[in-house]
């Protein structure tokens, strides 16, 4: 649903106004179509485009399945936000994103040479489409590839972009079928839909780089990018009319506002809905229990936590900083009152696998393992147990535990 919605959002920028005259040509065709017609020219022109993004999705999660230990070092995320802020520059209108003009010229050329009204032509107009308007739309497909390569999931990358495709195309296929007195009017509200994303890019680019940044910078960025556009819409407003300018009034004022909130709560080391979705964790925080970088100083820990106590189990839990789960579990669950009561923090004990060294990565593979998050419960006899994997509340980690722990 999310990856619809961006695609629909992405129709709404300028990037989508050099396809209209492709989709007039299919469904002119020989003028003599009725809207079903030019329903089904146009769908079909959209599963061209979607199926290329498909493959496109397909590639960068199969890839990103091969580079998965690569992409978690700490260059690597550091360039990604880097081309994320230099790409969102480009939906600030500090440089145009495009093709090079002999490519464009010969995508055009063959495109006019597909004939319109046909099913055929209409599918290889929609694959054609998508390398010209890939350019345009390059800062917020990055985004969603990166995504993708993260997962390593080839069908999730497949269904992704296709459905982002298909969010983009929807407008197109509402135009072609109902007119173009549907498309809305451009002017200066298209500038700002351009300008959000990058905004949110800029915005995705401060998320990729927090395990790496101080938390004090990160909390300066993620204000700064609350009370700038803030700023920048109540400024302007006199240069606005009519809903548009109520509009920015309404969410100039609301940004500003959360903006100043989000600061003073980050100031007080308080936790507000934004920092929990954004894993801001204050930079006092400790980590629960006895944290290793070494599976062997792990090892001995295990051998002397059963030494000194052998009916009492041992958690071991495996952690980065690139790792969001891991911190999500260490800001809200490690941390509750409840859990801290029930665990021994001197028999819970931490491997910290952010330098993925191989000595790290042959430990991880020993535990069934290519990454952490990844929680187990051990016995004196040596019975460990099904890994606990991801974010869970509280309350479900302590059932778990129980579970496992019992005799």
């Amino acid at each position: 649903m999310a990856f619809f919605i961006a695609g629909i959002g992405l129709s709404l920028t300028a990037c989508m106004y050099p396809l209209l005259p492709i989709v007039s040509g299919i469904i002119v065709g020989n003028n003599t179509h009725t809207k079903r017609r030019a329903l089904v020219l146009s769908f079909v022109y959209v599963q061209g485009l979607a199926l290329t993004y498909a493959l496109v999705g397909v590639a960068a999660a199969l890839s990103g399945a091969l580079l998965t230990v690569w992409l978690q070092q700490s260059w690597v995320v550091l360039s990604a936000a880097t081309i994320l802020v230099v790409l969102a520059l480009s939906m600030f209108g500090c440089y145009t994103l495009q093709l090079p003009s002999r490519w464009q010229s010969y995508i055009h050329t063959r495109s006019h040479r597909l004939r319109g009204g046909h099913l055929l032509s209409a599918g290889g107009m929609g694959m054609l489409s998508a390398l010209i308007v890939g350019p345009c739309v390059a800062p917020p497909l990055a985004f969603a590839l990166g995504y993708i390569s993260q997962t390593g999931d080839a069908l999730l990358g497949a269904l992704a972009l296709y459905v982002l495709a298909l969010g983009t195309g929807l407008p197109l296929m509402m135009v072609a079928t109902l007119g173009s007195h549907i498309l809305p009017r451009a002017g200066v509200w298209m500038v700002g839909v351009k300008q959000a994303f990058g905004l949110l890019l800029i915005a995705a680019a401060i998320y990729l780089a927090t395990p790496f940044l101080p938390y004090p910078l990160v909390v300066s960025l993620y204000t700064l990018l609350l009370v700038i556009p803030a700023g920048l819409l109540l400024v302007n407003l006199r240069h606005f009319s009519g809903k548009l300018k109520y509009f920015s009034a309404i969410l100039g004022s609301f940004l500003l506002g959360f903006g100043v909130y989000f600061a003073l709560a980050s100031v007080q080391q308080h936790s507000t809905f934004l920092h929990r979705a954004l894993t801001l964790t204050p930079p006092n925080q400790i980590h629960f229990g006895r944290v290793f970088n070494h599976p062997d100083d792990l090892n001995a820990a295990i051998e002397a936590a059963f030494a000194a106590h052998p009916n009492e189990p041992v958690i071991v839990d495996f952690y980065a900083d690139w790792c969001v789960s891991c911190k999500e579990m260490a800001a809200y669950t490690l941390s509750n009152s409840h859990v801290q009561r029930r665990l021994n923090p001197h028999r819970f004990l931490q491997l910290d696998v952010t330098a993925n060294t191989p000595a790290q990565q042959a430990f991880l593979k020993q535990y069934g393992l290519y990454g952490p998050p990844g929680l187990f419960v051990l016995k004196a006899d040596g019975w460990r147990s099904a890994p606990l994997l991801g974010y869970v509340p509280a309350e479900a980690f302590l059932h778990w535990y129980q579970q496992q722990a019992q005799p």
